[in-house]
C-alpha cells in the first residue's frame, strides 16, 4: 500500500512518518517532501530517506521529476520515483506520454547506478 501525497500537507512529516510506521500495510509514501516539487524539498526528502533507511517503508519521490533533474534525486539516495507530467508532451497531463522522456530518465538512472 502507498500512502499518497496527503503526507505533503502535514506540518511535521517526521512525526507523521513515525505514525505511518504503525501500519505494516503501508510500504511506501508518495511525497514531494512538502509543498512544491521534489526538487524544492531535497533536504526534507533526504531526511525522510534517512528515517526510513532501516525500515520496510520506502519513500517514493514525486512531483516535477523529469530527465533534467532526476540525477539530483539519485544523488541524495532516492531509489524510487513517480513521474507524471514531467514525461508528457508539453509537461501536461492532457498530453500523451513522451517515450523519449522515459528513455532519458532510464538512461540517467542507469548511468548513475553503474558509477
Amino acid at each position: 500500500m502507498t500512502f499518497h501525497r496527503a503526507f505533503d500537507e502535514v506540518e511535521d512529516q517526521i512525526e507523521a512518518l513515525h505514525q505511518l510506521k504503525k501500519y505494516p500495510q503501508i510500504k511506501q509514501i508518495l511525497t514531494s517532501g512538502g509543498p512544491g516539487t521534489a526538487l524544492d524539498n531535497l533536504i526534507q526528502i533526504e531526511a525522510l530517506l534517512y528515517e526510513t533507511s532501516h525500515e520496510r517503508m520506502h519513500i517514493l519521490a514525486a512531483s516535477g521529476i523529469d530527465p533534467t533533474n532526476v540525477a539530483q534525486l539519485l544523488e541524495i539516495g532516492v531509489t524510487n520515483i513517480h513521474v507524471g507530467s514531467g514525461i508528457r508532451f508539453g509537461k501536461s497531463f492532457h498530453q500523451p506520454i513522451n517515450i523519449e522522456m522515459i528513455r532519458k530518465i532510464n538512461s540517467a538512472w542507469y548511468i548513475y547506478c553503474i558509477w
